[in-house]
């Protein structure tokens, strides 16, 4: 995760893993929101962007040390 600060603004840059199957839209919209609205009411900066890289997909029955990175 890389977040650039200014004076009253945020951008976030967030990599993920995902489960195989899963909306990765839904999955995206969500965590956009939830990075939003945490940001803005813990810190209150206004968050122009929050980019998602989906770097993974976790199938099931793979290792759980992988299992552990996922969303």
């Amino acid at each position: 995760m890389t977040v650039k600060v200014g004076e009253r603004q945020a951008a976030v840059d967030l990599d993920i893993v995902t489960y195989y199957g899963q909306s990765i839209v839904e999955v995206s919209e969500a965590i956009r929101r939830n990075v939003i609205e945490r940001i803005e009411g813990m810190v209150g900066l206004q968050v122009t962007e929050v980019n998602i890289t989906v770097d993974d997909l976790y199938f099931e029955g793979e290792s759980e040390r992988q299992k552990s990175r996922v969303l």
